[in-house]
C-alpha cells in the first residue's frame, strides 16, 4: 500500500471526503472515538468530535483509487443503461 501524507491538496481532501462517504469501504476512524469517521483537512485527518485532539497525517492512496472506481461504476449505471451493461458483461 502506498501512502499519501499531509499537507494534502484541495483535490485530495475532496477525494478523501468522498471516500469517507462511501458505503462499502472500511473508513478511517478515530482510535479514541471508534465510531466516528475522521474528517480530511489540508493538514490531515481530524476527529469528527471537536473536543478530541486526535490527528493523523497519512492515508492510503487506495482510498482515492476507490473513489475513482466508484465514480466509474456510477457512470456505467447512469449513462450506459441496462442494455449496454448487459452487453458489457457478455464481453
Amino acid at each position: 500500500m502506498s501512502i499519501i501524507t499531509a499537507p494534502w491538496t484541495e483535490r485530495e481532501v475532496a477525494l478523501l471526503a468522498d471516500f469517507q462517504a462511501l458505503d462499502d469501504v472500511h473508513h478511517y476512524t478515530c482510535p479514541v472515538h471508534s465510531r466516528l469517521r475522521l474528517i480530511p483537512t489540508r493538514k490531515g485527518w481530524r476527529c469528527a468530535d471537536r473536543d478530541c485532539d486526535y490527528e493523523q497525517s497519512w492515508a492510503g492512496s487506495e482510498a482515492i483509487r476507490w473513489v475513482r472506481l466508484s465514480r466509474i461504476a456510477e457512470t456505467e449505471r447512469t449513462e450506459f443503461g441496462q442494455p449496454a451493461r448487459q452487453a458489457l458483461r457478455a464481453i
